[in-house]
């Protein structure tokens, strides 16, 4: 059953609009709605309806043919804020802006910003940590970090000729500012204690997980590990990882030389943990200590 032009009702106007805005075809609509494609398109040009076009995204060839032609260098198109930040004259950092785009290589990492934020990526951050005025801000930094992590980048100078990413010189000093204090310690305190509070109950056991971490740099001469999945004795550390039931992590120990889980757990987290447990639990709740008991 199709519907002329004349008895096109204020309803079925309303749901064909919501669908061009959609961004559906107006022939597709017509016939979902069961409208004649002519009696729709002469709805169109009468203004009755409205063909919302389709937003044009654009590709990597496109975006690399512009980040080329940038006046200050490879994708640096904000040429207003560098020149203000270059002279010490950006009051604010700027802004992390995600975009709408084609054709983005690995651009599938994206879909863990919604986790990593829930889990307190940039919560808490500016309480524990201060950076000097630049174009790159604390949160700039910390979702670049995490991305660095989840696609695995075995080392910072792997980031050269990227665009829109701090040069590696500027990358290492504002890390160097982040970690030249007891900020990420106490910044991972605070998480933690608002994970282990906000379910308790599964606080109450905590699984530790051992993991060997490869190094690839030249700046000092590591113990060698065995690598599992290379079956290969390498340079590297050993990070133990203490984690909740639900696998929200409780705290990390690093060890360039591992003397065994046994002693790490003996010598380090049991103490660690003994220290913390009165901050993160109440009195009289059951915490791994005593249940250890």
């Amino acid at each position: 059953m199709y519907f002329s032009y004349s008895i096109i009702g204020k309803l079925q106007l309303l749901k064909a609009q919501q669908y061009l805005n959609e961004g559906q075809e107006p022939c597709d609509v017509a016939d979902q709605l069961g409208i004649k494609r002519d009696t729709f398109s002469k709805a169109i040009r009468t203004g009755r309806l409205h063909n919302i076009k389709k937003r044009i995204l654009s590709t990597k060839s496109e975006r690399s043919g512009q980040d080329n032609a940038a006046p200050m260098g490879m994708g640096t198109r904000n040429v207003d804020a560098r020149l203000a930040a270059s002279i010490g004259q950006l009051e604010e950092p700027v802004v992390p802006d995600f975009q709408a785009r084609q054709d983005v290589p690995k651009g599938g990492v994206l879909f863990a910003l919604p986790a990593l934020l829930v889990t307190g990526l940039l919560k808490y951050s500016e309480n524990f940590f201060k950076l000097s005025k630049g174009y790159y801000g604390l949160d700039s930094l910390l979702i670049i970090l995490a991305f660095i992590a989840l696609v695995r980048v075995k080392s910072i100078e792997s980031l050269r000729c990227l665009d829109r990413i701090p040069e590696v010189r500027t990358l290492r000093s504002k890390i160097k500012q982040l970690t030249q204090d007891e900020g990420p310690q106490q910044w991972s305190e605070a998480l933690c204690k608002e994970w282990m509070q906000s379910a308790p109950e599964q606080a109450s056991i905590l699984y530790i997980d051992g993991h060997v971490r490869v190094y690839n740099g030249q700046q000092t001469k590591l113990p060698r590990h065995h690598v599992a999945r290379q079956k290969l004795c390498l340079r590297a550390t050993t990070d133990y990882w203490v984690n909740a039931m639900d696998g929200q992590p409780f705290m990390v120990i690093n060890k360039a030389v591992d003397p065994g889980m046994i002693k790490v757990i003996e010598n380090d987290i049991l103490p660690q943990l003994e220290k913390s447990k009165r901050r993160f639990f109440p009195p009289r709740q059951a915490t791994p200590l005593t249940l250890k008991a």
